[in-house]
């Protein structure tokens, strides 16, 4: 059974493992014996994203991370939200709102809201990731049968509660392509850039929590990520949007920074990222730095919406 630490850290499954994770990384690994172990209520964590004990299909939300907060709205990034129950590709509503709480404490200090609005972004493609992306959809269909690209299911599907939250559900599938498919601009990424910050720059009677995701949480989101920063916070600053929209928590106890760099995001979608930045012919889109994270520098501020507090310059400082 999935629960929340009672400090507020994070998750985790009340089923005890006998042994530790071989990779820092990777949530499921801590919590499971073996790949194919199940928890009490028969979910495996079987996902994208790091060798877990040798075995690649097992992971969890290390690589989630908070890119932004305005106006009581959360932005943050992430892999897929789903896992296997009994063979078949489930919705982690639990896992995943926990994962997210627990990064907003331990990057703002602040909690979710008691009642929000969670939008959720899936970058994922319809083929090879069909049934991982058919098991996001479901809960969020209402009366519709056909998955179309671009649109909202629904705008008021009502999640159960969870930890005295009143959560209503959005659902968009916005398809990022390979740079040989046709890439950004075939994908529309200045289209799903606008609706994120249109959301991001309005207070809300009620708050919204979007998340969005590939597979791994690297890739197709890190191209996403990299391509919001440049329009909200990093507009004459694309190296430091790019600093940023590569950087994630590499354990699953928000201890440590890193960067998916230099592999992530790999070329073809990188490409996508360069393509949003070059829409503006003032920028230099260089995109090189791959060593420096986020507050461990002089120069960088801790997060891409950090005050400047100190006399020291910074690489980027937001509004909060």
């Amino acid at each position: 059974m999935i629960k929340i630490k009672e400090d507020g850290s994070g998750w985790e499954y009340a089923q005890g493992c006998s042994s530790t994770s071989t990779s820092a990384n990777c949530t499921g690994c801590k919590y499971l014996t073996t790949p194919s172990q199940t928890n009490s209520d028969g979910y495996s964590m079987l996902n994208s994203g790091c060798p877990c004990g040798g075995n690649t299909g097992v992971a969890g939300y290390g690589h989630a991370y908070l890119l932004d907060y305005k106006n009581y709205n959360f932005l943050f990034r992430g892999p897929r939200p789903v896992l296997q129950k009994n063979g078949k590709w489930v919705f982690d509503q639990k896992g995943l709102l926990a994962t997210l709480q627990s990064r907003a404490k331990s990057q703002l200090n602040r909690s979710l809201p008691d009642k929000f609005i969670l939008v959720d972004i899936s970058l994922i493609d319809d083929t090879g990731e069909g049934p991982q992306l058919n098991a996001e959809y479901a809960p969020f269909k209402g009366n519709s049968t056909a998955l179309a690209k671009h649109q909202y299911f629904p705008s008021n599907t009502t999640f159960a509660k969870l930890s005295g939250n009143d959560i209503k559900g959005r659902f968009i599938w916005w398809q990022m392509l390979t740079k040989q498919a046709g890439g950004a601009s075939k994908s529309n990424l200045d289209g799903l850039i606008t609706q994120i910050s249109s959301i991001m720059n309005k207070k809300h009677r009620i708050p919204y929590v979007l998340y969005f995701h590939c597979s791994a949480g690297e890739d197709r989101t890190g191209e996403v990520a990299i391509s919001y920063l440049l329009k909200q916070r990093m507009s004459d600053t694309p190296e430091a949007a790019y600093i940023y929209g590569t950087t994630i928590y590499t354990d699953p106890d928000n201890k440590t920074k890193g960067r998916t760099t230099p592999t992530n995001p790999i070329p073809t979608y990188l490409a996508g990222a360069n393509w949003y930045c070059q829409q503006d012919p003032k920028r230099v889109c260089s995109f090189t730095d791959q060593t420096t994270v986020p507050g461990k520098n002089s120069n960088t501020c801790e997060y891409p919406w950090s005050n400047n507090n100190s006399t020291k310059p910074c690489i980027f400082a937001g509004q909060n």
